[in-house]
């Protein structure tokens, strides 16, 4: 019998995945069981930050003063040195666990990983997910959400560099063992092999447009700041906002010139094609 390893190697051996780019301008733990899921698909957004439950807007306004003061530009710097600086602070972790409290973290980088996807990404997978296997369930939901970030942060590596081949060996594999949907994907792809590339493909572009409008948030927040005189309090609302967003950009990029060709839209002129 194969191993789980030779499964996937072998499923990418099938096909070639054709990521072609259009830029799409749009804009947490979850319990273990196998109950389906059929919310409402109305909502078309993207983003994926939790709620801040834990915080008033007052509260959030100090913060944001606080984390300027005490972080004064340039917060774009080289290796992104000040960002961490920023989300290894005492003052900006305790407001994630006051701002967050459902999300168990010690750090930024743990924050990203515990955290799961919200009601309006749910829809999103549950969509995909029961157009090509008929249910959504949550072990389906989880097992899709770990794949989504399995293929930003591959895809972010080649954007940095390394050929595709080697980001899937470097990246991709290791990030599905260590995750729900490594067991998922094994057992569902010697069943329904087809079914699974077809519905990978449709996933794929999902997980484009859900990056994509990542871009444009950012974007808007560096246009909103700018407009009050300092683009770069754009990144420090993002961290106190959307930490999860930032939480997969300091894990993800390394290169601050990567990021703002990525911000750019480079990366969506030149397609990326991993066989």
């Amino acid at each position: 019998m194969e191993s789980q390893f030779a499964l996937l190697q072998r499923l990418y051996q099938c096909y070639i995945i054709l990521f072609f780019f259009t830029i799409v301008l749009v804009s947490g733990c979850s319990n273990e069981t196998d109950e389906v899921i059929t919310p409402d698909v109305s909502d078309e957004q993207t983003t994926d930050s939790p709620v801040v439950i834990g915080i008033y807007e007052e509260e959030l306004a100090a913060k944001f003063q606080e984390l300027q003061d005490l972080f004064p530009p340039p917060i774009l710097d080289e290796g992104f040195k000040t960002l961490h600086e920023i989300s290894g602070s005492d003052p900006y972790l305790k407001f994630l666990s006051t701002a967050y409290p459902n999300v168990p973290h010690q750090s930024l980088n743990t924050f990203f990983k515990n955290s799961h996807p919200n009601t309006v990404r749910t829809k999103m997978y549950t969509r995909v997910l029961t157009k090509h296997f008929g249910k959504a369930t949550q072990r389906d939901i989880r097992a899709v959400h770990h794949l989504h970030r399995a293929y930003q942060s591959t895809r972010i590596l080649v954007y940095h560099g390394t050929s595709p081949p080697a980001a899937i060996d470097e990246i991709f594999l290791p990030t599905l063992r260590d995750s729900p949907t490594w067991q998922w994907i094994a057992e569902l792809f010697p069943e329904d092999e087809e079914g699974f590339e077809a519905f990978d493909v449709e996933f794929q572009q999902l997980s484009l447009d859900i990056e994509f409008a990542k871009i444009y948030k950012i974007d808007q927040a560096l246009q909103d700041h700018q407009r009050n005189g300092n683009s770069d309090a754009a990144f420090i609302w993002l961290l106190l906002t959307d930490p999860v967003l930032m939480g997969q950009i300091l894990q993800d990029f390394t290169h601050t010139e990567i990021f703002h060709k990525w911000l750019e839209g480079e990366f969506i002129v030149n397609p990326i094609i991993i066989h």
